[in-house]
């Protein structure tokens, strides 16, 4: 290549690029506003539902005793009946009624929680924690060190590791509410999470390479609304 056509190519070039530079801010004094993506995140957040407040005393009180039947029909039927028995002897005023879910413990019952609302004080809805299990596998090479429990107690915080990175996708809230992420989390971070309210959540997960998978999460009241005892 000669000089002369060497210098031409450099001078288109050099022109190109003031052409570039000049158009934009000539565009910009003539519409003054741009149109830029918004970084926001699209779906809204889920609505704050609150505890319910305690009750002064239990004298005279209606208490439900709900097995949820987690850990089988008989998980925490005997416990419920023995804690029947201690109200009846030490506390006569107090009435226990005790029921059980017509599911298991994924399951929902409208019926018994209308009752509740209309008829009772306070209610114990329970075991939580009893032999915990975990979803682990993300893909078959990724894997949760711990995983996502099928159950969860309202009030504690869901922590998730794992030995390669992995993305969180989204969230879906019990009311139905989603909320879209694109969370990487590195092998040697945790994604947190804390349920604001009970009922099922849905996990969107997927490896690096775009391999997706769901997971459930059931959050439930395991603190009864009345006071300590």
């Amino acid at each position: 290549m000669n000089l002369e056509r060497l210098n031409s190519r450099l001078l288109q070039a050099l022109f190109c690029s003031v052409l570039a530079i000049l158009l934009p801010t000539t565009a910009m004094s003539a519409e003054e506003n741009i149109t830029v993506m918004n970084p926001a995140i699209a779906g809204k957040f889920a609505k704050r539902v609150p505890l319910s407040p305690r009750l002064d005393t239990l004298e005279g009180k209606t208490i439900y005793m709900v097995d949820n039947q987690w850990g089988g029909p008989e998980g925490a039927y005997q416990l419920l009946e023995e804690m029947q028995v201690w109200f009846t002897e030490n506390m006569p005023s107090v009435k226990v009624v005790l029921r059980r879910t017509k599911d298991n413990m994924f399951g929902d019952d409208p019926v018994l929680w209308k009752e509740i609302s209309e008829k009772g004080d306070a209610a114990i809805i329970g075991p939580c924690k009893m032999q915990p299990r975990y979803q682990q596998r993300l893909t078959r090479s990724v894997r949760f060190t711990r995983g996502v429990p099928h159950e969860l107690a309202l009030g504690e915080t869901l922590f998730l590791a794992a030995n390669k990175p992995f993305v969180v996708r989204g969230v879906t809230y019990p009311d139905g509410t989603s909320v879209k992420l694109q969370d990487f989390i590195l092998k040697d971070e945790r994604y947190t999470f804390k349920p604001s309210m009970p009922g099922t959540y849905r996990f969107r997960f997927s490896s690096v390479e775009g391999r997706k998978r769901m997971m459930t999460m059931r959050v439930s009241e395991c603190a009864t609304s009345a006071v300590d005892i």
